[in-house]
């Protein structure tokens, strides 16, 4: 089974990248969100991670509603082995949200020093991006890609 991190979990691309991962079986290892609290909440019940990031404001209340939830950084969650990661990677870096670039620097911190975790990335429409591989299309600012799994 697969072992996929989904930095930028509870934004659209996020959310159906974890579509994918339930219609093909795979294992969410990591989640990495931003303040949506009840989209993550749904997420942690349902994918029962090893590691999840989010905004400190949220920290209590998760730790309230999940016991033995192991709260980390997003460098943490991002530097999780598994065979898919999947982020945000903006187009032109000037324009995107400082957390779509902080999802990109994170992905290549995480695979820096050692073979890459993805295995190919390719430019892909996003209507055949869902049947071929996990949709990696970032904020607004960013091109669509794939990554095959």
């Amino acid at each position: 089974m697969k072992r996929v991190v989904v930095l930028g979990s509870t934004g659209s691309i996020g959310q159906q990248a974890l579509e994918v991962c339930r219609l093909r079986g795979y294992e969410v290892v990591g989640l990495a969100a931003g303040k949506n609290l009840e989209a993550l909440s749904r997420q942690i019940a349902l994918w029962k991670p090893r590691l999840v990031a989010a905004e400190e404001s949220l920290h209590k209340e998760l730790k309230a509603r999940f016991p033995g939830l192991r709260l980390a950084t997003a460098e943490e969650v991002a530097a999780l082995e598994a065979e898919v990661a999947v982020a945000a990677a903006p187009r032109d870096p000037r324009r995107a949200s400082p957390s779509c670039t902080h999802s990109s620097a994170l992905l290549k911190r995480s695979t820096m020093g050692r073979r890459p975790r993805l295995p190919s990335i390719a430019n892909a429409s996003a209507k055949s991006a869902a049947a071929r591989a996990v949709k990696r299309v970032p904020c607004s600012s960013a091109r669509p890609a794939a990554v095959a799994v």
